[in-house]
Parts: C-alpha cells; sequence; structure tokens
C-alpha cells in the first residue's frame, strides 16, 4: 500500500515513462502554469528550480488534489538547454527557430540542466528541491535527415528543439552524465528523494499495465 499519492505535474509523455519503467504508481496532470515564452536569467540551475518550484506551487494553488484521499506529493520538473555560448535555449517557436537553435548545437557539446520538485500538497513549506547537469554532444547530422527531422515538427514543446529518448537511436549523440536528466527527469537523484517522502516503486516494469503505471486524476476547470 502507498504511504502517499505521487502525482506528476507534467505532459511529458517521457518523464512518465521513466517513472513508470522505475516501477512507481502515479497520476499524471498538467499544472496550471504557464511557462515562459523564452528562459533568461544568469543561472540555468536557479531558473530551473524556480520554475519547477512554480508549478508545484500553481498545482497546489488550483487545488486540484483536494479529491485525493490521504497525502499526496507533487513531483514537478524543467529542463533548460545551455548553448555552448552559455546561452539559455527554449523550445522553438516555429521551423526556423528550431533550425537555428538545433544548428547552433551541432558538432558542439552542451549542457542540459533538470531541476525537479517535490511539494507536499497539503504543506507547500514541505519542500525538497534537486538539480542535476549533464553534457551532450552532437556529432555530424546528414542534411537529410536534418531537414527531415525540421519538417517533422518533433522539434516541438521541447527546450532546445530535441529530446535525447527519441533522438539517441539514431542521431550521434554523447552524454556525460545521467542521459535521464537530458531525458527530463533525472532518476538517480529522484529515485532517493523519493524514498525520503516514503514513496516506493509498486511494481517491475513488466508488471506496468499499458496506460505506463498511470491512474486518472479528475481534472479541474483550466487544467488539459
Amino acid at each position: 500500500m502507498l504511504d502517499h499519492t505521487l502525482i506528476l505535474a507534467s505532459r511529458s509523455p517521457r518523464r512518465a515513462r521513466l517513472l513508470a519503467e522505475a516501477g512507481y504508481a502515479f497520476d499524471q496532470v498538467d499544472p496550471p502554469f504557464a511557462d515562459p515564452a523564452a528562459p533568461t536569467g544568469d543561472s540555468a540551475i536557479e531558473l530551473a528550480r524556480h520554475l519547477a518550484y512554480e508549478k508545484s506551487r500553481s498545482l497546489i494553488d488550483s487545488n486540484a488534489l483536494k479529491s485525493i484521499t490521504g497525502r499526496a506529493v507533487a513531483l514537478t520538473a524543467d529542463t533548460i538547454v545551455v548553448g555552448p555560448d552559455g546561452c539559455l535555449l527554449g523550445q522553438p517557436l516555429d521551423r526556423d527557430d528550431a533550425s537555428a537553435i538545433l544548428g547552433r548545437l551541432m558538432g558542439e557539446t552542451h549542457d542540459v540542466v533538470t531541476a525537479i520538485v517535490l511539494m507536499d500538497g497539503r504543506d507547500t513549506q514541505s519542500t525538497e528541491i534537486v538539480s542535476d547537469v549533464a553534457q551532450v554532444h552532437f556529432g555530424a547530422i546528414g542534411a537529410a535527415a536534418f531537414s527531415a527531422y525540421l519538417d517533422s515538427g518533433e522539434w516541438q514543446s521541447k527546450a532546445g528543439g530535441y529530446n535525447y529518448a527519441e533522438l539517441r537511436d539514431r542521431w550521434s549523440i554523447q552524454v556525460v552524465g545521467d542521459p535521464t536528466t537530458v531525458i527530463g527527469l533525472p532518476m538517480a537523484k529522484l529515485a532517493p528523494m523519493l524514498r525520503r517522502w516514503s514513496i516506493h516503486p509498486v511494481a517491475k516494469q513488466a508488471d506496468l499495465p499499458d496506460h505506463g503505471g498511470r491512474r486518472p486524476l479528475p481534472r479541474e476547470p483550466g487544467i488539459e
């Protein structure tokens, strides 16, 4: 029996898959928080931590967890890509922007920062924030493959215009650090956090239901 209900406050199917593959049971819901159009600031780590925290607060302040019996713990994350020149890279606005962003990464090494927050649904003072950084190097990508990727629209809603989980078998990509940090949920740091909150895996990957370990959560108005 779970001590607490874990709520993944993120629309990302990749984050949900990482949790499910680790055997955790959880609900998934979008936090009512609007990401900034472009990341700004001097520190990617501090910005990622701030945005992840605000996502948790927005979910809890919306009372979206009031239907849950017992203690709910919100898990939020924010990922920021730092270009080789130190500039913070957000989600591309359109195909041309995706081409420009990814063009800056090709043949170079860049950082990916992901911050994660656990917040008690009934006591926002009970909060834990952790961040992690990994380095990513893109090798040469053929012009045809690059153009096809841009045409596919896979870059949409992804920091830096890509996600490692979807491209690692197609592009030449090397990661120094935790690959799950690049995907968007640093599991090496999250697992001990969850243990401290008395949240433990409840199933092996092979035992998980088809929906990836998720259970439906009633949605409040304004949360899609």
